[in-house]
């Protein structure tokens, strides 16, 4: 007995047999892609000595080993190779030297299923100059100049109608963060404190963002986590009189909006935060407090009074 089919039923079986068909295909003729890294984070890029982990991504799970051994830095780094799917990562074991050029190859990788890669892969990159920086007090007066000591320049940073008071590079290297005056609102004796907004200047394109802009409060300090998601500032709130209202810690996280700190004593004369950016130091009534960034986080910690407080060892483990 022959079953009449409609014409829904027509297309839906016509559409099955073609798929069928497609795989069949696929599995005659195999996988004729080859493995290949897809994105090298650090590709023809010029960076600072503090952005080192060097990050290759493959189009598909590959055979650890095999890769491992065909990558080759020239010059040689010494350091330890980590994985997370189809990612490896190289971290070095030092810093690397300013002002060096290094070519990345890797040489007879295999994906898991032991296919070899057509080409080898091949790059490179460059660690910028070794630059200082200060604010000029003559000739350019308040200006933020750069001294490339590699090759004996000096630039300047800044706009000629701000006078910068305050510095401090981003742990990216890449970024610098600095409170700053408009010069046409400084008069004869007013405090340069009265006007200053944090500012930040990307290194590698000049570009200038203000990060403050409210004449109600009056910015006096700021720190930078080591890890570089958060900016604490210590700023006074002032009423629409002047009068002041309630001095405290700002915070700011990544690209987020500025928020008050939840512990409301401490102060920033003295500012920092610790080496594992999860607590802010400064101080409150009863002298130096070590308070989470977390709300949940452990209970403030007092470290008692300090004539001068320099910050903390580089493991963080001492207060110095």
């Amino acid at each position: 007995m022959l079953i009449k089919l409609s014409k829904f039923d027509k297309i839906a079986l016509s559409t099955t047999l073609f798929v069928l068909v497609l795989i069949s295909i696929m599995i005659f003729i195999g996988d004729r892609t080859f493995p290949i890294v897809e994105n090298f984070n650090l590709d023809s890029k010029t960076i600072s000595p503090q952005k080192t982990q060097l990050i290759f991504t493959f189009n598909r799970e590959m055979n650890k080993e095999s890769v491992e051994a065909g990558l080759k830095i020239e010059p040689s780094i010494e350091g330890k190779i980590s994985w997370m799917g189809r990612k490896m990562a190289f971290t070095p074991s030092e810093k690397l030297e300013y002002a060096q050029s290094f070519q990345i190859s890797i040489i007879g990788a295999k994906d898991k299923n032991e296919k070899l890669m057509e080409e080898n892969f091949e790059s490179k990159f460059t660690v910028k100059d070794r630059e200082i920086f200060y604010i000029d007090g003559e000739e350019n007066l308040g200006s933020l100049i750069s001294v490339n000591l590699t090759k004996n320049q000096q630039e300047i940073l800044t706009p000629t109608d701000i006078l910068v008071t305050n510095y401090k590079l981003h742990p990216d290297g890449e970024t610098i963060l600095f409170f700053a005056t408009e010069k046409s609102e400084i008069g004869t004796d007013i405090d340069l404190d009265l006007y200053q907004n944090l500012y930040s200047l990307n290194l590698e394109n000049s570009k200038i963002v203000q990060l403050t802009d409210d004449e109600n409060f009056i910015n006096h300090n700021f720190a930078i986590s080591p890890d570089g998601n958060y900016i604490a500032l210590d700023r006074l709130e002032l009423a629409e009189d002047f009068a002041p209202v309630e001095q405290r810690i700002w915070l700011k996280y990544k690209n987020q909006s500025w928020k008050p700190f939840w512990y409301d004593q401490l102060q920033g004369s003295d500012l920092y935060f610790t080496a594992d950016s999860k607590f802010l130091l400064g101080t409150d009534y009863t002298g130096y407090a070590m308070v989470p960034l977390d709300i949940k986080g452990p209970k403030p910690q007092f470290l008692g009074i300090f004539f001068t407080f320099f910050g903390f060892s580089s493991d963080g483990s001492t207060a110095l």
